[in-house]
């Protein structure tokens, strides 16, 4: 994630972009269990300070409207999984 805001930024924001261009709903599911006390620990490989870490975290969910989930990885296909069944559900109704 530290090296999608950090390095890739310009890649990864085209891509929010283009998905927002469509209108689609965008949640942005992160596996790490340790979420923000991960940030706020610098315990990730790159040298993206954790105050611009966040700043960058929170911006961009303001920027895209977009839901940030740290997930563990073992529950990651379950969260996708419901994420999808309830999404189609509310908009079939």
């Amino acid at each position: 994630m530290s090296g999608n805001l950090a390095q890739e930024r310009e890649r990864f924001e085209r891509e929010f972009l283009r998905a927002g261009n469509d209108r689609a709903k965008l949640y942005l599911m992160v596996e790490d269990m340790g979420g923000y006390s991960s940030i706020i620990g610098h315990r990730y490989n790159t040298q993206f300070a954790p105050v611009a870490f966040m700043a960058s975290l929170k911006a961009w969910e303001a920027r895209f409207n977009c839901n940030v989930q740290f997930i563990d990885k073992q529950y990651s296909g379950y969260y996708i999984m419901a994420t999808f069944q309830y999404y189609a559900r509310e908009m079939l109704k």
